[in-house]
């Protein structure tokens, strides 16, 4: 079997993401990705056509990865709190400096603007809010968080603190971007408490 066989798109999908968010989706090139997966660019574009194609099977892919990290999260059965922490804070992978979180607004000006990308960034954030939910829900079982808050709405607020915290970081935080979150996450939660 040839190398290129060898070679799943998902797998170069995921590091094509890592690539995406490490060069940012304007600046990217298929040699960058041919550097990363060890496949020409001439093979990338056979097997996915073009640029934009790749960036769209790479954002579907995300979903994908996603779904994935959530499961073997669950798997790990952590306390609902410390399950809520690590995947505010660690997940996605990839996304640690400031370059990163300056390529990823490249990619959400795209996510905004381009009808394929739309949709497939719309449901990651969907799957993304639907999991934080569930994790409070659990939290509210266990009397950890009262039970008159509103679960939908602190749902938004988790996800509006998480983008809040990553922009903050980038312009005044110090230490790394994940003990940085962390630590507001756990104070915040801690206001939570009944």
């Amino acid at each position: 079997m040839s190398k290129s066989k060898a070679i799943s798109n998902e797998v170069i999908l995921d590091k094509a993401l890592l690539v995406i968010s490490d060069k940012g989706p304007e600046t990217f090139t298929l040699a960058d990705i041919s550097k990363v997966v060890g496949l020409s660019p001439a093979t990338l574009l056979q097997r996915f056509g073009s640029k934009q194609t790749l960036l769209i099977r790479a954002a579907k892919q995300a979903n994908v990865k996603l779904n994935h990290d959530l499961a073997a999260l669950k798997e790990k059965q952590l306390p609902w709190d410390q399950e809520l922490i690590h995947f505010l804070c660690d997940i996605p992978e990839g996304f640690g400096s400031r370059r990163d979180i300056a390529n990823s607004l490249g990619v959400l000006k795209l996510d905004m603007i381009d009808p394929e990308l739309h949709p497939i960034a719309r449901k990651l954030f969907e799957t993304f809010r639907k999991r934080i939910g569930e994790l409070i829900k659990k939290g509210q079982a266990c009397n950890e968080i009262s039970g008159s808050i509103d679960i939908q709405a602190l749902v938004w607020e988790l996800d509006a603190l998480r983008h809040g915290l990553v922009i903050q970081w980038t312009l005044s935080g110090k230490g790394t971007l994940q003990k940085w979150m962390k630590h507001h996450f756990q104070q915040f939660l801690r206001r939570l408490k009944p």
